[in-house]
């Protein structure tokens, strides 16, 4: 009977997971078309708080009962809670104060620690043998940063008359998506096929449309700050559904086993 009722319980909550993130994916296709301009950005707003803290209770949740990888969905969990606390920051930034968010500013610290949070979820997941592949994270790095510099960060200085700093803070994101994608990528393909494999590919492929995401968005502000995110925005909220599928898949499976 006990076993019934949890059965029930974890059922409804999947049911409410759900509908939570079905409602942010209509809300954020359908605002453009039927909200009021001023409204939209309040609304685009809510929705993904919303949505994104039931991600981060179901990770809190998957971490309290998978002892196998509570550490992983912990350091997950955090890195998508400082991740809000960034949005939440940036947000009442971009709508209280005229000017907008600088691109380099107090805010910047939620989203690198985002990255510090979620490369060391993957890192303490994967083998030892693996983790100590040190020199490939510092390659690809510096690889990424010499090409962000050559193809578009000098060419846009050049341009424009702008300092590096200028440009500082969007030009760091697409450097640091490149080795949490690699620590991402190689973590799935070090998982032995069970169900976690699963769920380390879609959130590989989270990872990866974060970079695209960031990529988009910093070719576009290159040409003029002034430029919103436009399809970059698809693709970070393509992240946010992409983890939000890979926590309902392991919860479900495991309340099939």
């Amino acid at each position: 009977m006990e076993n019934k009722c949890k059965t029930t319980r974890m059922r409804a909550t999947a049911v409410t997971l759900v509908i939570v993130g079905s409602t942010f994916i209509i809300l954020s296709r359908i605002a453009p078309f039927v909200i009021p301009a001023e409204q939209q950005l309040l609304i685009s707003y809510g929705a993904s708080l919303l949505f994104n803290f039931s991600i981060i209770a179901l990770f809190v949740w998957l971490a309290q009962h998978n002892p196998d990888t509570q550490t992983f969905w912990r350091w997950l969990a955090l890195g998508w809670l400082v991740n809000q606390l960034g949005n939440i920051a940036w947000g009442v930034y971009d709508i209280m104060i005229e000017g907008g968010v600088p691109t380099l500013s107090w805010v910047d610290s939620f989203y690198l620690t985002r990255y510090l949070l979620i490369f060391l979820a993957f890192r303490l997941y994967l083998p030892p043998k693996v983790r100590r592949h040190w020199g490939t994270w510092g390659l690809l790095t510096c690889s990424t940063a010499a090409i962000v510099w050559m193809l578009l960060l000098r060419p846009a200085m050049l341009s424009t008359g702008y300092s590096f700093f200028y440009f500082a803070g969007i030009a760091l994101y697409p450097v640091l998506d490149i080795p949490l994608i690699y620590a991402a990528a190689s973590t799935w393909k070090a998982c032995p096929k069970d169900h976690i494999k699963h769920t380390l590919g879609l959130l590989t492929l989270g990872m990866i449309t974060y970079g695209i995401a960031n990529w988009l968005n910093f070719s576009k502000r290159t040409i003029s700050l002034d430029i919103r995110a436009g399809t970059a925005d698809i693709f970070w909220q393509l992240t946010d559904i992409l983890a939000w599928t890979a926590g309902l898949y392991t919860y479900v499976r495991r309340d099939r086993r």
